[in-house]
């Protein structure tokens, strides 16, 4: 293959990557509807013991990827020990969407969430128990959760 010929791929490729590049960013755009809000609410009225968990879904470096997937995985696996005992909301924060950014902010502010990732417990009656912010010690937030179970 000559000179010439590496040169062309080259510049086909980078095309072809761009053209990829845009699609994605065309998608991300047409799924920022608005999510429904509604298993945050359920969980705000009460009944059980709950977790809010807030974390992050879109693109991002390879560090951060790995903080919130390491954060996903050990939260599911400590959460899952309580089974129907507690009611667990997920919530992505990177969804684009002016609405329910609105409302995650006024959420935020209400329980006093500052960072990110981060799990709020609350007791049955929707009271904050405490937050817990980055990867979550085991113990310290089974010690959480039994809190908010004797409440």
């Amino acid at each position: 293959m000559n000179r010439r010929n590496v040169v062309v791929l080259l510049v086909i490729s980078v095309l072809a990557m761009g053209i990829i590049a845009m699609k994605a960013a065309q998608t991300k755009k047409a799924s920022s509807a608005v999510p429904s809000t509604e298993h945050i609410e359920g969980l705000l009225k009460g009944g059980r013991p709950g977790a809010l968990v807030f974390t992050y879904k879109a693109e991002c470096c390879e560090a951060t990827r790995n903080l919130f997937d390491q954060f996903d995985q050990k939260t599911r696996e400590i959460l899952a020990e309580y089974g129907k005992q507690m009611q667990v909301a997920w919530v992505d924060i990177s969804i684009e969407n002016e609405s329910y950014q609105q409302y995650l902010d006024a959420l935020a502010r209400k329980y006093g969430l500052t960072q990110v990732p981060a799990i709020l417990v609350l007791n049955a009656r929707a009271e904050k128990v405490d937050i817990m912010i980055g990867i979550p010690d085991a113990g310290k937030l089974r010690a959480l959760i039994d809190r908010a179970m004797v409440r």
